[in-house]
């Protein structure tokens, strides 16, 4: 280890936060915070009452109690035992040997209880400990005929519907996702995706370039960062806070930093938000991610359509007018404004604002002046051209999108958007030009809305 500069065993790994891996246990950096958090319970009180052993076979070897044959041994596991509950004052995962050394100490000094009496009272505290501990275990094994969801479960599941919507997402020249270090096995693990920070203390050059990204002070230091390391997507899930804590460790003054950009919903034009949708289910109730996908840089119509649109399609309806009120106020003809706020003006029932928006798409589409339209706001421009009830004109734009479609222009469309679109081209008998991309047209989109196509 010290000649090749190498912490072996006494490296913290994945785990290494934990005391034992029963569901539902308390998480902690260190010994001490684990006995904070267990306070006001008797598990932490559990723990240092069998250290006891260490003084009492202590005692008993200095006072030559134990038979000669079990000395050695017994002096072996005390200093185990030891090294190990010091190891463990930083590391839970070291308690796992101090618990066995704690096993072997009793065994080897119950051979100095000679007489009867030494003999019951071991047994009998024997007993007492072994009740305290049925105590515990029994409602965890009743628990385990009837199983049912923990919290640990559900971010299991989640994580396992973020990896897969990823995975189908991503791109040959990006590829990496930022997100937390807690967070990044499970991508892997379930979907393949690569990720920069992780909670292994090796990957040192993705930890830096996490904090660096995280903390970027302006938006060209970022891109950089970014392009340099292939970055994909920032995936901020609702039950993981840590990008957060990159950007303190990396920002002198952490306000300013990308991830308080993304959190005020200011991201640079490189970057879009893009919705994920967890399966329609109570137990997702309080689960929930915010995703921002690296593209080319927009410009500032583009970037705050697609903004406005992400806003309405996630609920969000003040934050979505008061886009729609930029774009008018901004961006008054320009068509990739007028579509975004003929979508919000939908989601929010406002019909004299739709077809205001409506009046000042038609000239673009009757005089073919649509053509630098990018394939996810076409998309969209179809689905508004039918609410209207310009079918003519939806049913031109299908077949110019049917025209431009590739693998990686479907995945930048939104899955209510490509739903939508989808309903379009079929009323319309337009076909996909592969069946290929149709198959992937498909699981593009959350499971609810595959199922009522």
């Amino acid at each position: 280890m010290l000649v090749k500069q190498d912490p072996g065993f006494l490296a913290t790994r994945l785990g290494s936060d934990l005391m034992t891996h029963l569901p539902d246990t308390t998480s902690a950096t260190s010994f001490g915070e684990w006995v904070n958090k267990h306070s006001t319970r008797g598990a932490a009180a559990g723990i240092f009452l069998p250290l006891g052993l260490i003084a009492l076979a202590g005692g008993l070897l200095g006072r030559g109690k134990v038979p000669v044959p079990y000395r050695g041994a017994l002096l072996t596991a005390l200093i185990v035992t030891v090294g190990a509950a010091g190891m463990g004052l930083s590391n839970l995962a070291w308690w796992s040997v101090v618990f066995c050394g704690l096993a072997a100490i009793t065994a080897l000094a119950a051979t100095a209880m000679t007489s009867i009496r030494a003999q019951l009272v071991w047994a009998g505290v024997g007993l007492m400990a072994v009740g305290a501990a049925g105590g515990n275990l029994a409602p965890r094994i009743r628990e385990a005929q009837d199983p049912q969801l923990t919290t640990a479960d559900i971010r299991s599941l989640a994580e396992r519907d973020l990896a897969h919507w990823l995975a189908s997402r991503q791109q040959e020249y990006r590829s990496v996702v930022l997100s937390p270090p807690d967070t990044t096995p499970a991508l892997y693990f379930y979907g393949g995706v690569r990720g920069l920070g992780s909670p292994y203390a090796e990957n040192q050059d993705g930890f830096i370039a996490a904090v660096r990204i995280a903390s970027a002070s302006s938006p060209d230091e970022s891109l950089a960062l970014a392009t340099q390391r292939e970055l994909s997507h920032v995936v901020i899930p609702s039950w993981d806070p840590f990008l957060f804590e990159y950007a303190q460790l990396g920002a002198a003054q952490p306000e300013h930093s990308l991830m308080a950009m993304l959190d005020n919903w200011l991201a640079p034009r490189w970057m879009r938000p893009v919705q994920h949708q967890l399966p329609e289910a109570d137990v997702f109730e309080d689960f929930s991610s915010v995703i921002f996908q690296v593209t080319e840089t927009q410009d500032n119509a583009s970037a705050l359509s697609r903004l406005g649109e992400y806003f309405a399609e996630t609920g969000r309806p003040q934050f979505a007018a008061a886009i729609a009120v930029t774009l008018q106020a901004s961006f008054p003809s320009d068509l990739s404004g007028l579509v975004a706020q003929a979508q919000i003006a939908v989601t929010q029932g406002k019909l004299p604002v739709f077809n205001d928006a409506l009046a000042g798409i038609i000239p673009y589409v009757e005089e073919e002046r649509d053509g630098d339209l990018e394939f996810d706001r076409r998309v969209s421009l179809a689905n508004v051209l039918m609410l209207g009830r310009e079918a003519e004109y939806a049913r031109e734009q299908v077949g110019y999108c049917m025209d431009e479609m590739d693998a990686y222009l479907l995945t930048t469309v939104s899955a209510p958007n490509l739903y939508r679109f989808m309903l379009l081209a079929k009323s319309f008998n337009e076909p996909f030009p592969e069946p290929e991309l149709e198959e992937l047209a498909r699981q593009l989109l959350p499971q609810q809305m595959r199922a009522e196509l």
